[in-house]
């Protein structure tokens, strides 16, 4: 039995497309391994502002993801520009 609504959130599809394990949800929402369970199995409704937090904290854990490795290889970079740039003038 499906738990999706059309157009709804589907926890079961987020969560696997995330490689995020049901005991991961429990812990981010405070709420025991088996009620995530009951939520993918469509045995319980799951809450609204239960949706809206792990959306927030999937969105914070992907902006981190994405800050640390975009903004390492830049600044290495520009060292260097720096460094020949300051070379070039002495010489």
């Amino acid at each position: 039995m499906s738990s999706k609504k059309k157009g709804g959130f589907n926890l079961l599809d987020e969560r696997l497309k995330r490689n995020i394990s049901q005991t991961e949800i429990a812990r981010d929402l405070s709420v025991a391994p088996s009620t995530v369970s009951r939520w993918e199995n469509g045995e319980a409704r799951m809450p609204m502002m239960a949706v809206k937090l792990l959306r927030v904290l999937w969105a914070q854990r992907m902006t981190k993801k994405s800050t640390a490795n975009s903004a390492k290889p830049p600044l290495q970079q520009s060292s260097l520009d720096n460094s020949t740039d300051s070379q070039t003038e002495e010489s």
